[in-house]
């Protein structure tokens, strides 16, 4: 799962995405503050268990599907933090914020490499599980998805191609794993 190298310092693209950044953080809208705040304060994981609990009781799933939904989420969940490390450890690059220190950042700058984006490859594996196996509800999961990975630029902690690759590379994962969901015939 490990993706293509980031662009290369001080490239024309790597220019470009830090670019992105300066006018995210120097041009952020109160929305766009409320939506940080709110994935800030919950995270992925909890955004989408808390998904996951509400479809499974909107649905009124029975323990054994329960079991499964949220077995099936955090699997891909797992997978993904995996396939991030790797990345993260193999590609070894800097913060934003290293390369721009005037940058109006509204959360703490994370102390690890910063391509890819953990929390969007989360959101967007979550997203993808469970809009397979609760399809009314996909298109709002996939762009809760899309919102958690835009608000990682905004917050002026990743870079926009960090959150573009991990969030693909999450809807990779989750699509792995939902097949393996098509064949255990539960469903």
């Amino acid at each position: 799962m490990r993706p293509a190298a980031p662009p290369e310092y001080g490239s024309p693209l790597w220019q470009a995405e830090l670019e992105a950044v300066q006018d995210a953080t120097s041009n952020r809208t109160l929305e766009q503050v409320r939506i940080v705040n709110y994935w800030a304060d919950k995270g992925p994981f909890r955004s989408f268990t808390e998904y996951a609990l509400d479809l499974i009781e909107r649905d009124g799933l029975d323990d054994a599907h329960t079991a499964r939904v949220l077995a099936l989420m955090s699997v891909a969940q797992a997978d993904a933090v995996i396939a991030i490390w790797d990345s993260k450890y193999t590609w070894w690059t800097e913060r934003p914020i290293t390369a721009d220190p005037d940058l109006d950042m509204l959360l703490p700058t994370p102390a690890y490499p910063s391509y890819p984006s953990g929390f969007s490859a989360v959101a967007g594996s979550g997203a993808v599980v469970l809009g397979h196996l609760f399809p009314r509800a996909e298109v709002d999961l996939l762009a809760s998805a899309a919102e958690s990975a835009a608000q990682r630029c905004w917050s002026g902690i990743h870079f926009p191609i960090d959150d573009d690759i991990w969030l693909e590379m999450g809807y990779q994962v989750g699509r792995l794993v939902n097949t393996v969901a098509r064949d255990d015939g539960a469903e």
